[in-house]
């Protein structure tokens, strides 16, 4: 079960991600055809080496706070639903595995990312860390207001500027949002990618 005691990082201001933008890897999101694909062998977050190219399938990371683990769910079978694999780390990650490591592999690998905003969400630093992480990467980030309102987030003084420039949207429009991604998914499984929101 996931707890608000998640790897907390520095607020983003004056953060140094010189370590983690390491870790991640190449900014540009290319994968190599060979990439070690996720439920390759039917089992949840084991991998095997495929013997042949295959299309990656397209990963999206749910960021959300441990209050909002319902509806961070309900969003996750949703993106599932629209064809993507969604990263959601009370469902993905076993008992007793390497907890962070899951984490920075499933943000070095998604294709973008969500996250939850809700007003106790914007207090917690891994959320802050895993938007950094997605920040770094140049992937979309969507973020999806539910019990705040986007002049809220935007008037806190330790807002990221690159959250604040995002076109952010009300849970309850959600549903654009997944139009689009099952869009992103067809064209990514066509090998004909378009570009997701920036």
């Amino acid at each position: 079960m996931q707890s608000d005691t998640k790897p907390r990082g520095r607020n983003m201001d004056g953060a140094n991600f010189g370590p983690l933008a390491a870790w991640l890897g190449a900014a540009d999101g290319v994968r190599s055809a060979s990439l070690k694909v996720r439920r390759a062998s039917g089992k949840r977050g084991e991998r095997r080496d495929m013997t042949e190219p295959t299309q990656p399938s397209y990963l999206v990371f749910v960021s959300h706070s441990a209050q909002d683990i319902w509806v961070a769910k309900q969003l996750a079978r949703e993106v599932s639903s629209h064809g993507a694999e969604a990263f959601l780390d009370e469902s993905c990650i076993e008992t007793g595995a390497r907890f962070e490591m899951r984490i920075l592999d499933s943000l070095r690998d998604c294709h973008e990312l969500i996250v939850l905003l809700t007003p106790w969400a914007l207090e917690r630093n891994y959320i802050w860390a895993e938007l950094g992480a997605a920040w770094l990467r140049q992937i979309p980030i969507v973020g999806i207001l539910h019990g705040i309102t986007i002049g809220e987030i935007t008037s806190r003084l330790n807002t990221p500027i690159f959250i604040k420039e995002r076109d952010m949207i009300d849970i309850n429009t959600v549903d654009r949002y997944f139009s689009q991604l099952g869009r992103r998914v067809s064209a990514h499984r066509s090998g004909h990618g378009i570009g997701g929101p920036q």
